[in-house]
């Protein structure tokens, strides 16, 4: 039916009576699909294993063309930690008790999502992503985020490496935890204007004449993008139109 039909409700609560929305944690090979999961949770650590009290609401595991809202976690990743996200929707709502970051993702990857919430993860991956009001972030110096063909709607929040990307926003370029450029040659566009790099509030495809259209790398989209969902954009449509993937989670 869609994730606008199946919905997974969890009990929003920092205590034990806390329940996570849903839970993959050794399972990298299970996988949830087409789901709403809010109002989740897990409760405030009180024990060593941090496992237990992050993502209130996906741990683990693959989940595809989801949506993660108002979920909460007791450590870290309020929407979903260790997972690969392909094609989500990070919504609003979505906090951790560490509330200066991690609020969205933490650890995992994220590919053709639309992110509402800052989102951490250490060392890992995010590919034709939209960050909206949001940006990505990292707490680790030596494992900085890899962002490709995405487009950031705010300044950047460090320690992060941007390749064929725009940032809006103001950008210190000489931040040493930030890299714009892939060797020699700057391949991200800082200090955007929004308005230049427009998208549909809906469909999160560029609109007419907006700088997102054919300025990805079609290179890095093939090796980075999982192969299996490499067709379709975040709304369900063609995802490489014209020659040139777009920049990110829609196309025009």
């Amino acid at each position: 039916e869609g994730a606008d039909r199946t919905i997974i409700e969890g009990v929003m609560s920092t205590g034990t009576d806390a329940v996570r929305g849903v839970s993959m944690r050794g399972c990298d090979n299970s996988t949830v699909r087409g789901f709403t999961i809010r109002n989740c949770a897990t409760p405030n650590i009180t024990e060593n294993d941090l496992s237990y009290y992050n993502g209130g609401g996906i741990y683990g595991g693959t989940a595809i063309d989801c949506v993660v809202s108002n979920c909460w976690g007791g450590n870290r990743g309020g929407a979903s930690p260790d997972t690969k996200m392909i094609r989500c929707l990070i919504g609003k709502g979505n906090l951790s008790r560490r509330v200066g970051y991690r609020k969205g993702g933490a650890g995992g990857s994220f590919c053709g999502c639309v992110i509402c919430e800052d989102t951490y993860t250490s060392g890992g991956t995010i590919v034709n992503c939209t960050f909206v009001d949001s940006a990505p972030q990292n707490s680790s110096v030596a494992n900085k985020i890899n962002v490709y063909n995405s487009l950031i709607q705010s300044s950047s929040r460090g320690r992060c490496n941007y390749y064929n990307s725009v940032i809006c926003g103001p950008v210190d370029k000489t931040n040493p935890d930030v890299r714009y450029q892939d060797g020699d040659i700057d391949t991200a566009v800082v200090n955007a204007k929004s308005a230049d790099y427009a998208f549909d509030p809906i469909t999160y495809r560029p609109l007419a004449g907006s700088g997102l259209i054919d300025a990805g790398s079609n290179e890095t989209f093939t090796a980075k993008f999982p192969a299996d969902y490499q067709g379709l954009d975040w709304a369900g449509g063609q995802r490489i139109y014209n020659g040139t993937v777009d920049i990110g989670a829609g196309e025009f």
